[in-house]
């Protein structure tokens, strides 16, 4: 059995694994966030869990989470919205915590990609770009079935691929990583950045500005209830978001020619998100032969994804 982690900025969810996947216990607990904490917290969390919880011979520890991760060196750089993980040798602190166990963490876009590489929509397919919609963009590029993270680590970091910016926002730019600021407010100041207006969190971003509504009374769950009773200034501005993912979608397409790309988040289990990223992308396509062989399909694993990842991930780190 392994004990399994995706560590998000809100919760961290758990599982008991075997080596097919199959959970045999499951829950979740709230992480610990903000930067006045520090990577020992957590890993004490982490580690009270796994003395309370695990009850079963485990044979390692497999860790999905936020940032750019150094997979051999168990470093995380960044952190996401854990901002208190960055530089953290947080491979190392865990295990050491956890009897020492067998320990791999890998960026969680990049476990959701393993997990349809393994088990999912890229199990008979060598090339695939993946996109997970959520607070910001995360991608993964899949290359000969193997995940390319680039000799930086920033390969697949969508989120900050650029979209709108223009020449006389070159003197203000400001950093767009590790900005203890709202999320709203994050959107705002950094737009020409990808996930600040194709990201879940941008799309309610600019309905409540268009609303006038505060960022907090929107989700897509409440977006798609508004286009059900037919408001125009929200249908306009998730057909706008479409159509975007859908260029992005075109523009991979033609740089890596992939056997498939794949759209997962939360907001992917709604059949109208991929048949409006489809429609645009389908009238795109009419462009250049180059988009010929586009194909747009939703991932096959949502909530557990970045688990099985995970899991998977461990095990090819322990035959290396």
């Amino acid at each position: 059995m392994y004990f399994v982690l995706d560590i998000g900025g809100t919760f961290t969810k758990y599982a008991l694994m075997d080596t097919n996947a199959n959970a045999v216990e499951k829950g979740k607990f709230s992480t610990i966030s903000g930067h006045e904490h520090n990577p020992s917290e957590l890993v004490e969390q982490i580690g009270e869990l796994y003395r309370l919880k695990v009850k079963h011979d485990i044979n390692g520890i497999a860790v999905s989470m936020p940032g750019m991760i150094d997979v051999d060196k168990g470093i995380v750089h960044g952190g996401g919205s854990l901002t208190y993980l960055d530089k953290c040798a947080f491979k190392k602190l865990l295990s050491e915590r956890c009897d020492k166990l067998p320990t791999a963490i890998e960026n969680d876009a990049k476990c959701a990609a393993l997990a349809e590489v393994w088990k999912g929509n890229v199990a008979d397919c060598n090339d695939a770009i993946l996109f997970i919609f959520g607070t910001g963009v995360g991608g993964a590029i899949v290359m000969d079935r193997k995940i390319r993270r680039g000799k930086n680590l920033s390969a697949g970091e969508f989120s900050f691929l650029l979209n709108q910016m223009k020449r006389k926002d070159i003197p203000n730019l400001i950093p767009a990583e590790g900005r203890l600021i709202s999320v709203e407010d994050y959107c705002d100041s950094v737009p020409y950045i990808l996930s600040s207006s194709i990201s879940v969190s941008g799309l309610c971003n600019q309905v409540a500005h268009r609303k006038r509504i505060p960022f907090n009374q929107v989700n897509g769950k409440k977006i798609y209830q508004w286009i059900d009773e037919g408001d125009r200034s929200v249908i306009e501005i998730v057909e706008d978001m479409y159509f975007n993912i859908a260029k992005q979608c075109c523009n991979m397409q033609i740089a890596f020619d992939p056997d498939v790309i794949l759209i997962g988040g939360g907001i992917s289990a709604e059949p109208r998100f991929i048949q409006g990223i489809t429609k645009y992308a389908n009238e795109i396509k009419k462009l250049t032969i180059a988009l010929k062989g586009l194909r747009i399909l939703p991932c096959k694993y949502l909530n557990d994804s970045n688990m099985i990842g995970a899991l998977y991930h461990f095990e090819q780190m322990m035959l290396t």
